[in-house]
């Protein structure tokens, strides 16, 4: 009988094992496969300007993001009160925007369902000193045009990453 009970354990020892392997290398090939394709669809997308040397108008993901937040760091001044317009819901980029950019005071402007005035509203009730745009989208086309107190600094790239300097009139 005892014999019969140390093969049940030690069968069910090597099926455990057994087991946990297969699923650490099932979980490994899926780990594999999603690297893979993220690749293949990045040099779908962006692999002939790498290969032309195009290496601005490609996308770096969070990485440029970084850089980004780095060249607005160096553009805008301590101490003054830094707007950012997202088009949705951020939950990595709000933190990791408040880190670079600190000792500024970052506050957020979701713009998704927003018109032009609703966000110059929060604009001017936060007394916001810059405006960082990441890209502006179909709302924000003519933010410059219809806002007379904003002003561009300096832009990342051609079509992303603005910063505005917000200018308010003092009345006497």
């Amino acid at each position: 009988m005892k014999k019969l009970q140390y093969f049940k354990i030690a069968n069910l020892k090597n099926f455990l094992i057994i087991s946990f392997l297969i699923f650490m290398i099932l979980f490994s090939l899926n780990q594999i496969k999603n690297e893979v394709s993220t690749i293949f669809f990045l040099w779908k997308s962006h692999g002939e300007k790498i290969v032309q040397g195009n290496l601005d108008k490609t996308y770096a993901g969070f990485e440029n993001f970084d850089y980004f937040l780095w060249w607005c760091d160096e553009k805008i001044p301590a101490y003054k009160n830094v707007a950012i317009l997202y088009p949705r819901e951020t939950q990595y980029i709000y933190p990791r925007t408040a880190y670079v950019l600190y000792p500024r005071n970052v506050i957020t402007i979701k713009t998704e369902e927003k018109s032009l005035d609703e966000i110059y509203e929060e604009i001017t009730d936060n007394s916001v000193n810059y405006l960082i745009v990441l890209k502006p989208l179909e709302n924000l086309k003519n933010l410059e045009s219809n806002f007379k107190n904003l002003k561009l600094i300096d832009r990342y790239k051609d079509k992303t990453g603005f910063i505005y300097k917000v200018e308010y009139i003092v009345k006497d």
